[in-house]
């Protein structure tokens, strides 16, 4: 077979899935896969023939290159044999194809031939399409790199594994990958010994993976010829994130040293999922792209070494209505839509394009060498691809479309503007319809944000200098009468230098632009906590607690936690009257750092609310890593609540989800009293919005609570006086 990882690695890959195939299909001989451009990566050696050959590559190009492929096809055969093909779907992409040589007298191609084998062979198909798509991203994630390029995820994994041997006290540690088939030694190169025993194992327990996802001990190597050295082996295998074997990590012994003990199964279980770390904080286990992180870090990499071409574009990319199927369709529907989007993107996107998901629904993707009209007629390829996108059969129908927006890829300009270029493009695609493909242009009226954006960002990093943040206060009042003190949520305003006052909509985007946000949250927490010091009695007396927002930047960023336990102990006020709050999105985007954050928050003593929730990345799983307190329902499923009758069971899904994990909720956005009858009724604990009270000054707040604590002293103190006269 001729494939480009090498014989070898196929033949392991997918020997398990011809065993497979002879257990459902007595009558079947073997298999051939081809992968998205129809080019045959893997031929059994019962289809090494030419006219078998010809009839594979021809199966491949109609599945997988016709503008209107079919799910299967088939061709017959000299000598009663029969030649067919399925498309690998996920869905809607096609993933590859996988064909199939059958015996025994077939004549006839039809439909009626093809659909009671396509049922027999459903499990194989499953398995080989989530095969490519699992090894494909695992491949991207730890591929050696190129020149220039990152070498961060194996530099990671390999001291983990120096660690790992010194722990387990072996001769070698090694990590085999699938695909792209190498091995990740240490010491490298391995001690001869142990590199010829692996040799003989690799094969046989990449294949136990695939089969059986559990540790394994021996301390025996199993069928060594006699006189043949042998090794005492530890092994695990290495999953992702949906459950899929990506390779095996294995820990090797000198028959001469001490057995490894059998408890050591659970620890090898851990050790699998600390080795598969850097994969997982480099690829999004969802969409199959990079994280944010890992994007920019590859871009960092990729200008490092970039040469002016003026052919180079980056491309933001945004999944218009993802909410409405979230409300409508369920959070899986919605998951299953940003993956398909993903994927997608990555596959359509000339090599050696480069994308990541930003966060939520945004997605940004760096084609290199390629001109404005062929990078646009790639847009545009997406944006249609993405408009015929259906839901569910028997949901309502909800129109979902690909906002893109483009711009020139400069090398003498931080790639973060060509970025904010990219993405302000794509906002005016939303602003003109959706479903556009929009290019930046500096003299296009509807950029001319991005100038105002650089005349706030002097303002904002003006007011970070000197302190100058205005802060704002919002009641989050309880639900039922006597439910207890109300709570407040500091939000931020930015003075400018004509007095005029900008809320957050207009300058918060500039800050995360040009990443400022980590020194305005310190900003905004340092100014709070003061306050708050200096009207410490009338706050504990008045309120139950105060809720700070921190963004992404600052969960992302190790030090925070460290200033945020020293700046809450400099204040003097209780921690367990401090709310942090970080949004839904974030929390999903950077789940390991913000597990991090609401951790040593919780540790301090403070509590930790999860904003948004609801929207974005919509997987609740992701809560049993996240001991938060509080769950803020976003305000688009609160407005819907007079429109939309699927909005008050989702509310009430969410409050029960709330209820079983001992968490609070707080309904924000609520503009009238019968939207807060509404929101009670269904079991929410809190309320925020203009029905509760509008934001103001919160050094007014304080001071009125202060004037209202010290006349209700005065009035008691004449009572005193009155009775004992």
């Amino acid at each position: 077979m001729a494939t480009d990882d090498g014989p070898e690695n196929a033949a392991q890959r997918f020997a398990v899935f011809e065993d497979l195939l002879r257990r459902l299909l007595p009558r079947g001989l073997g298999i051939a896969v081809a992968d998205p451009t129809a080019k045959v990566h893997y031929t059994s050696d019962a289809l090494a023939r030419p006219e078998v050959d010809v009839g594979v590559k021809a199966l491949a190009a109609l599945l997988l290159r016709t503008e209107s492929p079919p799910r299967a096809a088939a061709q017959p055969l000299p000598g009663g044999e029969l030649l067919a093909g399925f498309a690998l779907d996920d869905s809607g992409e096609r993933m590859g194809a996988l064909m199939v040589l059958v015996r025994d007298g077939a004549t006839s191609a039809g439909e009626e031939r093809l659909k009671p084998l396509e049922q027999i062979l459903k499990p194989v198909l499953s398995l080989i399409g989530r095969e490519i798509d699992a090894t494909r991203q695992a491949g991207k994630a730890l591929a050696e790199p190129g020149a220039g390029e990152s070498s961060e995820p194996i530099d990671t994994m390999r001291e983990c594994l120096i660690d790992l041997k010194r722990e387990w006290g072996a001769a070698a540690v090694v990590v085999a990958l699938r695909d792209p088939a190498r091995r990740i030694w240490v010491p490298a190169p391995p001690p001869a010994s142990v590199a010829n025993v692996w040799e003989s194992l690799e094969a046989p327990l990449l294949n136990w993976t695939t089969v059986k996802r559990e540790p394994l001990l021996f301390n025996e190597t199993p069928g060594a010829r006699q006189g043949a050295p042998t090794c005492r082996v530890a092994c695990t295998p290495l999953l992702d994130e949906t459950g899929h074997a990506v390779g095996v990590f294995a820990a090797l012994r000198d028959a001469s040293h001490p057995a490894f003990p059998g408890q050591l199964r659970a620890r090898l279980a851990r050790v699998g999922q600390e080795v598969m770390l850097p994969l997982r904080q480099r690829v999004d286990a969802l969409t199959g792209t990079l994280t944010r992180p890992a994007f920019q870090s590859e871009l960092e990499h990729r200008v490092a070494r970039h040469e002016a071409s003026g052919r180079d574009w980056m491309l933001y990319l945004n999944v218009d209505r993802l909410h409405l199927v979230n409300l409508h369709h369920g959070f899986r529907v919605g998951d299953a839509l940003l993956g398909w989007v993903g994927r997608l993107t990555a596959a359509r996107l000339p090599a050696p394009a480069l994308v990541g998901r930003l966060g939520g629904d945004q997605f940004a993707a760096f084609v290199p060498a390629t001109g404005e009209r062929e990078a646009r007629q790639c847009a545009e390829s997406l944006r249609a691809q993405v408009e015929r996108w259906q839901p569910p059969a028997g949901g309502q129908p909800v129109r979902v479309s690909l906002s893109v927006g483009m711009a020139p890829f400069d090398p003498d300009i931080d790639p973060a503007h060509t970025l904010a270029a990219a993405e302000i493009a794509c906002k005016a695609a939303k602003d003109r319809g959706r479903s556009r493909v929009e290019v930046f242009t500096a003299s296009d009226e509807s950029l001319v944000q991005r100038h105002e954006d650089l005349a706030i960002v002097r303002e904002l990093s003006s007011a970070i200098e000197n302190r100058g943040v205005v802060l704002f206060a919002q009641g989050i009042h309880p639900t039922q009468a006597g439910g207890g003190p109300i709570g407040l949520e500091v939000l931020s305003r930015l003075q400018r230098r004509d007095g005029r006052i900008l809320m957050p909509d207009d300058f918060m985007s500039a800050a995360h632009r040009y990443q400022l946000l980590p020194q305005f949250d310190r900003i905004v927490i340092d100014a709070t906590l003061r306050m708050l010091s200096e009207h410490v009695n009338a706050f504990l007396e008045h309120f139950a607690f105060v809720a700070v927002n921190v963004s992404g930047p600052s969960v992302a960023d190790p030090s925070f936690v460290t200033y945020l336990e020293q700046a809450v102990a400099g204040s003097g006020l209780p921690p367990d009257r401090l709310l942090i709050e970080i949004t839904e999105s974030v929390a999903s985007q950077q789940l390991e750092a913000a597990a991090a954050l609401v951790h040593a928050v919780n540790r301090m003593g403070a509590k930790v609310a999860l904003d948004d929730f609801g929207t974005g990345f919509s997987s609740l799983e992701h809560l049993k890593d996240l001991p938060v307190q509080f769950l803020k329902i976003d305000g688009a499923f609160v407005r819907d609540l007079g429109s939309n009758p699927r909005a008050p069971a989702l509310i009430r899904l969410i409050v029960q989800l709330a209820q079983s994990l001992k968490l609070k909720t707080v309904a924000e956005h609520i503009e009238s009293t019968a939207a807060w009858g509404e929101v009670a009724s269904l079991g929410v604990d809190y309320v925020q919005g203009f029905a509760a009270g509008r934001a103001a000054p919160l050094k007014d707040l304080l001071d009125q609570a202060a004037l209202f604590q010290m006349a209700t002293a005065q009035v008691a103190e004449h009572v005193v006086l009155e009775s004992s006269a």
